[in-house]
């Protein structure tokens, strides 16, 4: 079991906004953050990755070293094939994602010959996940993963993800702006409103109207 406790500035200002977070977490879980943007989402996850400091508390180095973040956009060179990322990264690390994550490397090995520039969103970010599972580490953030997929591929991904949290030994924090792609992916969820300082694990009826109400709120 982990535990984070701290306090939260943003990036670029002095003032803290959120004060005496709380968040367990163990293997297996699901934890989706919701928040609008600029809300400090983005912050946070910097903050478990060891680039950004809380304003008070101590995440572990345990917690630091084992993070790795799949982002919204790919900076692979469109004309790569997908074979030539296997290439670099290198036939253990390759071998690892078989063995341990096999949904995963069948539906990127299906599309090895491709090349990122002709790869679909949905394709593209299940590159990302493939390529931040290959680096072994066990805490994997999802920031807006979701976003420019239409519902199959959204629906694609959740399954994907599911996988992951049920069978291996992984986290998944999900940091996202839509309510409906967290209750998708079930798990737990988190609440930021910069406004409210809020930042507030979600322990009500988990649907739309209810999560909306307690964002505008402040109250279950």
């Amino acid at each position: 079991m982990y535990n984070l406790k701290f306090d939260l500035a943003l990036l670029g200002e002095e003032n803290v906004v959120y004060k005496d977070v709380n968040i367990d977490f163990n293997y297996g879980d699901i934890i989706n953050i919701i928040g609008e943007t600029g809300c400090g989402k983005s912050t946070f996850y910097k903050m478990l990755m060891g680039r950004v400091k809380p304003a008070s508390g101590i995440i572990s180095s345990t917690i630091t070293n084992n993070t790795v973040v799949v982002s919204d956009y790919v900076s692979v060179p469109k004309e790569v094939l997908i074979k030539d990322i296997f290439c670099f990264i290198g036939i253990g690390k390759i071998s690892y994602v078989k063995r341990i994550f096999p949904e995963i490397y069948n539906y990127i090995s299906e599309i090895k010959d491709k090349e990122v520039g002709n790869l679909s969103t949905g394709e593209r970010r299940i590159l990302e996940i493939f390529c931040a599972l290959s680096t072994k580490k066990n805490i994997l953030i999802l920031d807006e993963a979701s976003n420019g997929l239409d519902s199959k591929n959204r629906n694609v991904l959740t399954d994907k993800l599911r996988l992951l949290a049920k069978q291996n030994d992984i986290v998944i924090f999900n940091t996202t702006h839509y309510i409906e792609d967290a209750l998708a992916l079930g798990g737990k969820i988190y609440i930021m409103n910069k406004e409210k300082a809020l930042f507030k694990k979600y322990t009500g009826n988990y649907n739309v109207n209810d999560i909306s109400n307690y964002i505008n709120g402040g109250v279950v």
